[in-house]
C-alpha cells in the first residue's frame, strides 16, 4: 500500500472510529494538513482553495455547516487574494505599531528595487506582501518586501509620496503629532 493510501486510511479510521478526545483528533488532523499544504506548489494551493470555496458556496454541500463563520471568511478572503489578517484597519494599525509607517495602504502601488507592484497585505514580520506586475519574473503570488528598504510608495495619482533607499528614508509624508489630552 502506498504511503498516500496509508495516510488516507488513517484519516478515514479517525473519521469513523475517532480517538479518546476531539482535541486529539483536531490536533492530529491539523498537523497532517499543515504538512501536506507545506508540500504543495502555489498552483496546487490555489486549486485547493478554489475547490474549497466552491464547496462552501454549493447549496448541496454541507461543508459550510462544518466550519466557523471566521474560517469561512478566511477561505473566501484567501480565494479572493486577500492575505489572512490583512483587513485594511489591521494592516494600517500594525504598520504604524511595528514599522512607524502610517501612509502605506493595501492596494497601494509601490516600487521595490525598481520593480512595480501592489501591496496585498503584511507578513508576520510586518513586512509588505507585494504582488509584482511582472508575473513572468515574480510569479502570481505576493512576495515579501521590507517596507523601508529600496521602496517607493505612490499615491492614487501615481505621485511618489515616500522613498526609502539602502541608507534609509529619503523622504516621507510628515508625521502627524500625537494628540495629547
Amino acid at each position: 500500500m502506498s504511503m498516500n493510501k496509508q495516510v488516507l486510511a488513517l484519516l478515514s479510521d479517525l473519521r469513523t472510529t475517532g480517538t479518546e478526545t476531539l482535541d486529539n483528533e483536531s490536533e492530529l488532523t491539523w498537523r497532517i494538513l499543515t504538512c501536506a499544504v507545506e508540500q504543495l506548489s502555489t498552483n496546487q494551493v490555489d486549486n485547493m482553495l478554489n475547490s474549497l470555496h466552491s464547496r462552501l458556496t454549493d447549496a448541496h454541500d454541507d461543508t459550510s455547516e462544518l466550519i466557523t463563520p471566521e474560517a469561512h471568511d478566511l477561505v473566501v478572503g484567501l480565494n479572493s487574494g486577500l492575505l489572512p489578517g490583512n483587513t485594511v484597519d489591521h494592516f494600517v494599525s500594525e504598520m504604524i505599531r511595528c514599522r512607524g509607517i502610517e501612509f502605506a495602504q493595501v492596494g497601494m502601488m509601490v516600487e521595490v528595487s525598481g520593480e512595480i507592484g501592489t501591496i496585498k497585505g503584511m507578513g508576520s514580520s510586518a513586512n509588505l506582501e507585494v504582488l509584482f506586475s511582472n508575473v513572468l519574473k515574480h510569479g502570481n503570488q505576493p512576495r515579501t518586501a521590507h517596507p523601508t528598504w529600496k521602496v517607493k510608495y505612490f499615491d492614487a495619482a501615481g505621485t511618489v509620496i515616500a522613498h526609502f533607499d539602502e541608507s534609509g528614508c529619503v523622504f516621507r509624508p510628515d508625521r502627524k503629532a500625537a494628540n495629547v489630552a
